[in-house]
C-alpha cells in the first residue's frame, strides 16, 4: 500500500473522524504502543486539518482532502493571501514553477484557459491533484519536475509565472536572499524572461525590500501583505516589456471584511518633509504592512500627522482619522520611566505593553514598572522628540 493509498482506506478514514479534534502531540503518545500501521500519516492528516480551519478554510471544510507533511503546509500561502494576489492576473496560459501544497495554483487556475503546476516531490504533487480534483479544478496541468528541467522544454511564451522559491537549506535553516533560495531566482531570471512578460515571486516578510529589489533590477511593484495586522509575504512583480521608472511599493492589510491600501515608492518617502511633535490627542501605530515597507515618512505625510521622533514609528496629532491604516489610540496620561508616576494611573497594574524607539525591552520594561499584561490600557513606551524615554498611556479606539 502506497502512503497516498493509506489516507483513503476506510481504517484511516474511520480513525481519522475518531481522533480529528485531539491534541496531535498527546494522540501520537497514546497511539505509539497500538498495533496501528499508520500513526504518523493519521497524526499527519489531523495537524493539517486542525491547522487548516483558519488557514485554508475551503480545504478544512471539503470532505476527502488529504494534508501534507506540517512544513508543506506551513509554508504555503493561506486562502485569504492567495485569493487577493490571484485577481490581478488573467489570461491564457500560466505557470506555477514551485506548486507546493497547491493553494496560489488553485487560485491563479481560475484566472487561466490552462494553468501549470510543477513539483519535484512525487508524491506532494499526488495530493495536490487529488486535492484540487475534489475542488474542482479541472485546468491545471500536473508536471512532476523541477522548475529548472521544465523551464528547459518550454518553447513559446506564456502569459504569467508564479514562483515561490523554498527559503530553507538542507539543515531547515530559514534563508531570505533570492540568492540563496531554492530553485535560485537569480539564475533563472533570464530564461523567464524570455517566455513570459509577467513574473511573480513570492518572498518572506524577513527579507529586505530593498535588497530583494536590488537582486532582481526589474521590479515594477512589491506588495507588502498582511493578514489582520501580521505580516505574511511579500510579492515582487516584475514586468519585463513595459518601461517604469521606480518600483511601486503598496503595504496591503487584509482583514475579514476590509481591505486597505498605502501606495508610495522610495524616492518620495527619501524626500518627505515631516513635522516632529510633542504628544497630542490621538496616538496612531502604522499597521506591520505599512512598518515592514518603509513607509515611515510617507505616511505621515499623507495623513498630516506628526512624528513623535525620527526613529519612533508612532504618530500624533489632535484631530481624529478614522479612515488611518493602523491602529488608532486617545492619550490618557504621559508619564516619566518611574514606576511610582506610571503605576498611579494603571488600574490592577495591568497594561498591555509596546516599545518603540526605546532602551529597553518589552520585558524589562513590564519588570521595572511591575505591570503584568493585560487590562484596558495600552502603555507605548518610547523616546520623544528631546530623544527622552516617555511612557504613553492610551486607550485602544481602533
Amino acid at each position: 500500500m502506497s502512503n497516498f493509498s493509506i489516507y483513503q482506506s476506510e481504517d484511516f478514514i474511520a480513525l481519522f473522524e475518531q481522533y480529528k479534534h485531539e491534541n496531535p502531540d498527546a494522540l501520537a503518545l497514546k497511539l505509539s504502543s497500538s498495533k496501528i500501521s499508520f500513526n504518523k500519516e493519521l497524526i499527519q492528516q489531523i495537524q493539517g486539518w486542525q491547522k487548516s480551519k483558519e488557514k485554508l478554510p475551503l480545504w478544512h471544510n471539503t470532505s476527502g482532502i488529504i494534508f501534507p507533511p506540517k512544513i508543506n503546509l506551513e509554508q504555503c500561502s493561506s486562502e485569504i493571501t492567495a485569493k487577493y494576489k490571484a485577481q490581478f492576473y488573467k489570461g491564457t496560459i500560466g505557470i506555477d514553477l514551485t506548486g507546493g501544497f497547491g493553494v496560489d495554483c488553485y487560485f491563479f487556475a481560475k484566472q487561466f484557459d490552462q494553468f501549470y503546476y510543477i513539483e519535484p516531490n512525487s508524491e506532494l504533487l499526488q495530493i495536490v491533484q487529488h486535492n484540487l480534483k475534489l475542488l474542482g479544478a479541472n485546468n491545471i496541468i500536473f508536471i512532476n519536475n523541477t522548475a529548472e528541467e521544465f523551464l528547459k522544454s518550454i518553447t513559446e511564451k506564456v502569459d504569467f509565472i508564479f514562483i515561490d522559491p523554498s527559503r530553507r537549506d538542507e539543515h531547515n535553516r530559514k534563508l531570505y536572499a533570492f540568492k540563496n533560495t531554492q530553485p535560485n531566482v537569480i539564475q533563472l531570471l533570464e530564461i523567464l524572461k524570455k517566455i513570459s512578460n509577467s513574473l511573480l515571486i513570492k518572498a518572506s516578510p524577513m527579507l529586505d525590500i530593498k535588497q530583494g529589489i536590488a537582486e532582481l533590477k526589474e521590479v515594477k511593484e512589491v506588495n507588502v501583505i498582511s493578514v489582520n495586522n501580521e505580516c505574511k509575504e511579500l510579492l515582487f512583480e516584475l514586468q519585463f516589456n513595459s518601461n517604469h521608472s521606480e518600483t511601486t511599493i503598496k503595504a496591503i492589510d487584509l482583514n475579514e471584511d476590509t481591505i486597505q491600501q498605502f501606495t508610495f515608492n522610495y524616492t518620495e518617502e527619501e524626500s518627505s518633509n515631516i513635522e516632529i511633535g510633542d504628544i497630542e490627542k490621538y496616538i496612531y501605530e502604522p499597521s506591520s504592512a505599512i512598518i515592514k515597507s518603509g513607509a515611515f515618512k510617507s505616511i505621515a505625510k499623507f495623513y498630516q500627522l506628526k512624528k513623535l521622533h525620527p526613529n519612533t514609528h508612532l504618530y500624533t496629532s489632535d484631530k481624529l482619522l478614522e479612515n488611518f491604516q493602523g491602529r488608532i489610540f486617545i492619550t490618557q496620561n504621559i508619564c516619566s520611566y518611574k514606576k511610582e508616576e506610571v503605576i498611579r494611573y494603571i488600574p490592577n497594574n495591568k497594561a498591555n505593553i509596546c516599545t518603540r524607539n526605546f532602551k529597553d525591552t518589552t520585558d524589562t520594561v513590564k519588570k521595572k514598572l511591575g505591570l503584568k499584561d493585560g487590562g484596558i490600557n495600552y502603555l507605548f513606551a518610547c523616546t520623544d522628540l528631546r530623544d527622552k524615554p516617555r511612557i504613553i498611556i492610551c486607550q485602544k479606539l481602533k
